[in-house]
């Protein structure tokens, strides 16, 4: 029996929804095999035959991740591994960053007697950093997206909008601190921008239009292709 109600719950992950979905199958089964005893059935024989009266497990088990997924459980859960993943590239960014600054890469400043590579000196310095900032917050959160949401008939848009949800907050966060710093109204986008960039903050590269629309359309076709 335990085989037979695992088989048939394979594609429900562990939760509440699992606990009492189980519980109804193993009632019915020895309400089965009780009727089947009574009417003469061996007890080997009646276990058999009650999983044949319930149903293949096969059958049983898509009807139950279709159930699945329509419970509250289910959205819920979705949502905690959607900002979780929100979370791994936040520490991928700040891993990648640090990476980054130990390798050498700068701002704009120069340290005697060592190598370094000022990214606003060196258009390529500067694609070469912004280009590990993305991977390093992009790639963890995609990693997470694809493991968590590898059963669902709807992956592609799942994958993709947990990875624009992590762009967004990060780009957002930049903002409200940039906004904080200089005490501007981050409703003041253009303003603020501006600001940005006059005032040598090092933020300023990653908030241009460029930048935001490249990595926001890398970000879409990285979740389409990988969500497929």
């Amino acid at each position: 029996m335990r085989d037979y109600l695992e088989a048939c719950l394979a594609e429900v992950p562990q939760s509440d929804y699992r606990r009492r979905l189980r519980e109804e199958l193993e009632a019915h089964l020895t309400d089965l095999g009780e009727s089947l005893l009574a009417g003469g059935y061996g007890e080997e024989e009646a276990a058999r035959r009650a999983m044949e009266l319930l149903g293949k497990p096969e059958a049983l088990r898509e009807q139950y991740r279709e159930a699945w997924e329509r419970q509250p459980e289910r959205r819920r859960r979705d949502l905690r591994d959607l900002f979780s993943g929100c979370v791994l590239a936040g520490f991928g960014c700040f891993l990648a960053l640090g990476l980054l600054k130990a390798l050498g890469f700068t701002y704009d400043q120069a340290y005697p007697g060592r190598r370094v590579f000022p990214i606003l000196g060196d258009p390529r310095w500067k694609l070469v950093f912004g280009l590990a900032l993305f991977l390093g917050e992009t790639l963890p959160n995609l990693a997470w997206l694809l493991l968590r949401f590898r059963r669902r008939s709807l992956r592609r848009a799942w994958v993709t909008a947990g990875l624009l949800l992590a762009w967004g907050l990060e780009k957002g966060a930049i903002l409200l601190l940039s906004a904080g710093i200089y005490g501007m109204s981050p409703l003041q986008l253009p303003r603020l921008l501006a600001r940005i960039a006059a005032g040598g903050d090092p933020t300023a590269p990653w908030l241009t239009p460029v930048y935001l629309l490249g990595t926001l359309a890398a970000t879409v076709l990285i979740g389409l292709a990988a969500g497929g």
